[in-house]
């Protein structure tokens, strides 16, 4: 496998991207990755119930309950909070996360 950011440079002069856009577009996908693994790590980490998991959870330590939330709420009430907290999530990552970047690059294009 060969080295992707070589590549990935070479792509800004063949399509003559502005630098800071690069930049920006660099930024959002390396966001969007690291988040999405992290989830993914703690999506197996916690449905697979590891034992280290399971006795060091911060959940525990609050005193509601032993069982994760998915498990002690029903069905719906979960399929609800799931939803909320999946939509929160995308926002933070495909909407707020790019947006920085993209202002910052607007602010030097246009010397705000």
């Amino acid at each position: 496998m060969r080295a992707m950011w070589p590549t990935y440079m070479q792509l800004q002069v063949q399509l003559d991207i502005d630098p800071m856009l690069h930049l920006a577009l660099y930024q959002t996908a390396q966001h969007a990755t690291a988040y999405s693994l992290s989830f993914l790590l703690c999506y197996v980490m916690y449905t697979q119930k590891f034992e280290i998991c399971e006795r060091y959870r911060a959940y525990k330590l609050s005193g509601e309950s032993d069982q994760w939330p998915w498990e002690s709420m029903s069905k719906q009430e979960w399929q609800a909070f799931f939803r909320r907290s999946l939509s929160f999530n995308l926002m933070n990552m495909f909407v707020w996360g790019p947006s920085i970047p993209v202002v910052v690059y607007f602010a030097t294009k246009f010397g705000l």
